[in-house]
């Protein structure tokens, strides 16, 4: 366990992996005396050490002695230096207890004055790391930001002079617990009567409208559980025209009236700060903003906050899932299937599985809040971990716009990339406010092809493909950027060059000029727009970069609807149905005229989806499919890339042919695929990289998996393989 000794490494165990711990002259403590050893046998106070090390084979605790001038200041979830093979390396104190001397090397130091590390966010931790096949530092890296000793000082004293002004206030209560002071201790919802009874189950406080809750079934009962203290867990799909932010003051709201605390996930920077202030949280005092893009001062004060106490609502980007709330009532994370919410990193865990994970283990709630329906989520909801939550078909239909697709038997309709219906629909639509037209890629020509031929055009320097970045640029190289002016095709000789994709910036000009007259606005990553004001425009934008409008869109459009589903991927169905529900979101409601104008197929089943706005309906047919092909979420499958040489003796060790000795003999009950190229092309100036899939029930592959990993790590095996489970982009 994080908070025991459990499964540590005695000083037998030591000795086998480092030899016995060298013989070293009497340190000197910090008083200038000298630190006697203990006697030969004597039992001393250890502490129970995770190593932050890469290899997977020492993924587990190491005990360390705990010498006198530590004895005060190490706890569990102390972050510590301590030495091993050769040099001092950072770890975690993950239990204390007592043990006999031989052998056992001291802690170095203790780093920083309070333990940043709690065992709720280390059991959660080691749970996402041996689900994934990573290891425990991987994880906690990601958990706990790094220390700003400058800003945990000054923190520190603010505390202690507040705490020191609260105990000589003549009229502060006899009987009211030391400390208690504004940011200190449970808090009561600030929209609602401090007398009130912390258990009723009265509505939230206001939230600024109508009950965000109100349209989906269940959903009241949702809050009302989490009142109580329940921890109910649920897939929610609120109406289109629902606003965010007082979906989320709400389940605040019943959090706190049950004493607890809450962490809101937001799939990136912009949407936090957005969220913020629509939840009605940006004066609130008890609440933390965590991310990535912080000052690393603002962000490890902003940690230390939640970890003392201080702040009961956290809301941020992914890392934020893992804060150390105390006593946590709920998770939310918006916007759930958003790849913004998987961690780059190994193990490549992502906030939605480690929101479950954290949830089912300290008895919150949860909720994965999407306008689609991801399918993992849905084969959790089969498998009874989560409820799905979602509106009637009359809330449904009287909430989203109306899609309308361009007519197929119409030759020149179908064709076209700008069909008329198209044209019509966002001319009628702009004398009531601004349009929406989403375009899936960025930039001005994304790719380029021969006009004769129609062969790819590939750069002659290192045969990457070209594009065109603007209007007067020459085609360009996406990979090495290199100009090529004088491009001729390879293929057939010839000269001139046709779009294959064209981008968002294109895409603005050529509406323009066909809607003159019109502001035209370009949004996309890099070059966000925040919000658009009410008034009529024309807004082209990339996925995710969509601005809302103030009172909504009157009409909106996706354009090159078949070629995003045509793309290879696993997961582009349902993510493809998840970019276009988000798009209706923005859109105003049918009854007030708003309009989704969709140029794809639309006997496709994810335009079927949208029409009916029936996400689960996929999502389930989806999961069926992948039941019957043994693959993701319904089987788990682990991807590990490398070179093909390494990749070789990984598959010959997993299948039970190792020469080498790098894993035992007996084959795993898996089933190994590959090596085979990776379908996607290599960056630039790398060499084509590998795969081998392993597939079969979660037990076998990760228990598969992480053997080969410890046998390599422990063998010193040359080359380096990623490994990922269920890898959300696999092809």
């Amino acid at each position: 366990g994080a908070s025991g000794p459990a499964g540590a490494s005695g000083p037998a165990g030591q000795d086998t992996l480092f030899g016995p711990a060298p013989r070293r002259r009497p340190r000197r403590t910090r008083q200038g005396e000298a630190e006697v050893p203990p006697e030969e046998g004597a039992e001393v106070p250890v502490a129970h050490v995770a190593v932050d090390v890469p290899h997977p084979h020492l993924d587990h605790p190491f005990t360390y002695a705990v010498p006198a001038r530590l004895v005060g200041e190490v706890a569990v979830g102390s972050r510590v230096q301590v030495p091993f093979a050769g040099a001092r390396h950072d770890g975690w104190v993950l239990g204390l207890g007592t043990a006999s001397a031989a052998g056992l090397r001291p802690l170095a130091r203790v780093v920083g004055t309070l333990p940043a590390l709690t065992p709720e966010v280390a059991g959660a931790a080691r749970a996402l790391a041996d689900a994934l096949a990573g290891t425990l530092p991987d994880v906690l890296r990601a958990a706990v930001p790094p220390r700003h000793a400058r800003a945990e000082k000054e923190l520190l004293a603010e505390r202690a002079a507040t705490d020191e002004a609260l105990d000589t206030d003549p009229s502060t209560e006899p009987g009211a617990e030391p400390g208690a002071g504004p940011g200190a201790g449970p808090s009561a919802d600030p929209g609602t009567d401090p007398g009130a009874d912390p258990g009723a189950t009265t509505s939230p406080r206001p939230s600024g409208g109508a009950d965000a809750w109100r349209d989906v079934v269940g959903g009241q009962a949702f809050l009302a559980r989490l009142a109580a203290g329940d921890g109910p867990r649920a897939a929610v799909r609120p109406p289109l025209s629902a606003p965010t932010g007082p979906l989320v003051a709400d389940v605040v709201a019943a959090a706190r009236r049950g004493g607890r605390g809450t962490v809101v996930v937001a799939p990136d920077v912009v949407s936090v700060t957005a969220l913020v202030a629509a939840a009605d949280l940006a004066d609130d005092p008890r609440t933390a903003v965590l991310h990535s893009e912080l000052a690393p001062a603002a962000r490890w004060r902003a940690f230390l906050r939640v970890l003392r106490g201080d702040a009961d609502v956290v809301v941020g980007t992914r890392s934020a899932v893992l804060a150390p709330v105390r006593d946590l009532g709920a998770v939310l994370v918006l916007d759930d299937g958003d790849d913004g919410h998987v961690e780059p990193h190994a193990p490549g865990w992502d906030a939605s599985l480690a929101a479950l994970v954290r949830a089912e283990r300290e008895g919150a709630a949860l909720a994965l809040v999407s306008s689609g329906r991801p399918v993992r989520t849905q084969g959790w909801v089969r498998a009874g971990r989560l409820r799905s939550l979602a509106p009637e078909r009359a809330v449904r239909r009287a909430t989203g716009p109306r899609v309308v697709v361009p007519d197929p038997e119409d030759p020149v309709e179908a064709t076209a990339r700008v069909p008329a219906t198209l044209l019509r629909v966002l001319r009628e639509a702009l004398g009531s406010g601004p349009v929406l037209v989403q375009v899936a890629r960025a930039g001005w020509v994304s790719s380029l092809r021969c006009q004769t031929c129609r062969s790819p055009a590939r750069c002659r320097h290192c045969g990457g493909p070209l594009a065109q970045p603007r209007a007067a640029a020459p085609p360009t190289c996406t990979w090495c950027a290199r100009p090529d002016p004088a491009w001729a095709c390879g293929v057939c000789g010839s000269v001139r060059l046709r779009a294959g994709s064209v981008g968002v910036e294109r895409s603005g000009e050529e509406l323009g000029r066909a809607l003159p007259g019109v502001p035209v606005v370009v949004s996309r990553g890099g070059r966000r727009h925040e919000r658009v004001a009410d008034a009529p425009a024309l807004v082209v934008a990339t996925p995710g970069a969509e601005p809302p409008a103030e009172r909504g869109y009157a009409a909106a459009a996706v354009l090159d609807g078949d070629r995003a589903l045509a793309r290879p991927g696993l997961a582009v169905e349902e993510e493809t149905l998840r970019r276009w529900t988000a798009l209706a979101a923005l859109v105003r409601p049918a009854p007030d005229g708003g309009r989704l104008v969709v140029v794809a197929d639309p006997a496709h089943r994810v335009v079927q989806s949208l029409v009916q706005d029936a996400p689960e309906a996929l999502a389930d047919r989806l999961l069926d499919e992948r039941g019957q092909a043994a693959l993701p979420p319904a089987a788990t499958l682990a991807r590990l890339t490398g070179t093909e040489a390494d990749l070789a003796a990984a598959a010959a060790a997993l299948r039970g042919e190792d020469v080498l000795a790098l894993a035992p003999s007996a084959p795993a009950p898996v089933r190994v695929l590959g090596p085979a190229p990776v379908p996607s092309p290599p960056a630039p100036g790398a060499a084509p990289a590998w795969q081998v899939l392993v597939t079969g029930s979660p037990e076998a592959v990760v228990d598969a998996v992480r053997g080969l990993l410890a046998a390599r790590s422990a063998a010193k095996a040359p080359g380096r393989l990623s490994v990922r489970v269920d890898p959300h982009d696999l092809v």
